[in-house]
């Protein structure tokens, strides 16, 4: 779709006006939800949550909240010079067991408390062959991308942490039922507290 739209662009016949055109690609976006239905980043933190990925693959993600997205977009328009150039909304480096540790460290007291196992980065390279997902992962497995902006001085609000930006998705799953908590911890349970 972003090829189409520079095509579109940079095309004298289909903008004859030159209408400017400038993009933000983003991480995995986090953070609380306005509309009543969650979408593939909310959906995969809402599996970490509640337990549904029994195994993680070992990899660095990029994440950033939602509102910091917002606000990029906003700077972004407002700007004439980043007219024609393409921008990173990259707020920080984290894993899925990284982000499952946040869950467990803001809502274990809620039974939300995923249990951290990692795939080690030689056995998915090893399964990559098998699995179209793992291939297409392949490159990441076990590596840290680095992803830098052409242009830091479009945006310089400083990015949310991590804690924050699950505290935040964890509560709007539970707020528009996406995901249930139990109310007990699962360390309650186990140690027979209940």
């Amino acid at each position: 779709a972003e090829r189409l739209a520079w095509a579109w662009a940079d095309d004298p016949q289909a903008n004859p006006r030159r209408i400017p055109l400038a993009t933000v690609n983003h991480a995995l976006i986090l953070g609380p939800s306005l509309v009543p239905w969650g979408r593939y980043s909310l959906g995969l933190l809402g599996d970490l949550a509640q337990g549904n990925m029994p195994l993680m693959l070992d990899m660095t993600i990029r994440v950033v909240d939602v509102r910091d997205c917002a606000r990029m977009h906003i700077a972004v328009m407002q700007s004439p010079q980043c007219d024609g150039r393409r921008h990173l909304c990259m707020a920080l480096p984290s894993s899925l067991a990284e982000m499952a540790r946040s869950v467990a460290r803001g809502h274990a007291g809620r039974g939300l408390s995923p249990r951290v196992r990692v795939m080690p980065a030689w056995v998915a390279r090893l399964l990559a062959p098998l699995s179209a997902d793992l291939a297409a992962l392949r490159n990441h497995i076990g590596n840290d991308i680095h992803y830098t902006t052409m242009y830091p001085d479009t945006y310089r609000h400083e990015y949310r942490e991590l804690d924050p930006i699950v505290h935040a998705s964890i509560e709007s799953m539970l707020a528009h039922g996406w995901i249930t908590s139990s109310g007990l911890s699962l360390i309650h349970i186990s140690q027979g507290i209940v």
